[in-house]
């Protein structure tokens, strides 16, 4: 079974790529919805505002298990994971998760067989988003452009936390079905 990652901080395009990548190849998507799509939570909305009841901690160890859940449910030759665990960790690290934990956590995860970062300046994610912005993609604070846009330039710097030596980074700002032309060529 393969595992592909198509990743990247919020606004570079990943729910747009998955979606083409899912027309043009006969997979399986995973993302950390799944598994809280078929619990007691009745709307994004609603786990928005339990993961700010929170602790940092605690939102590591809820969005691994959740994450974890969703692949228990996947079969196929290849599984195409939306983010995967590394959006979610680095934006924890941000916020001040203990590393370790994080690192524990991480091992609860299979080795991707293939990981592409869409790369694209916040500014920009800024602009495709349209200040659709939810509060923990702004540090937990009040949605806007100015919190979107620090938070998410410290979270960045956390990406650094992964092994990324084998990742193929793909510049976000072409159109979608050349992103999707250089990941199918890659595959």
């Amino acid at each position: 079974m393969k595992h592909i990652v198509i990743t990247g901080i919020d606004g570079t395009g990943k729910s747009s790529v998955i979606k083409e990548l899912r027309t043009k190849l006969n997979v399986r998507v995973v993302s950390i919805w799944d598994a809280i799509a078929n619990s007691a939570f009745q709307s994004k909305e609603e786990v928005a505002l339990h993961l700010l009841q929170l602790t940092t901690n605690d939102r590591v160890r809820f969005m691994s298990s959740a994450y974890q859940q969703s692949m228990e449910n996947s079969a196929g030759e290849i599984i195409l994971h939306d983010a995967y665990f590394y959006k979610y960790f680095a934006a924890e690290l941000a916020y001040g998760a203990d590393e370790e934990l994080v690192k524990q956590e991480m091992k609860k995860f299979n080795i991707p067989s293939k990981v592409f970062r869409l790369m694209l300046p916040v500014e920009e994610c800024i602009k495709r988003k349209g200040e659709h912005f939810t509060h923990y993609e702004c540090g937990l604070k009040k949605k806007s452009t100015e919190n979107y846009l620090t938070f998410q330039k410290k979270a960045l710097k956390k990406w650094e936390f992964f092994n990324q030596s084998d990742w193929v980074e793909i510049d976000a700002s072409v159109p979608v079905e050349t992103i999707v032309s250089e990941i199918l060529e890659s595959l």
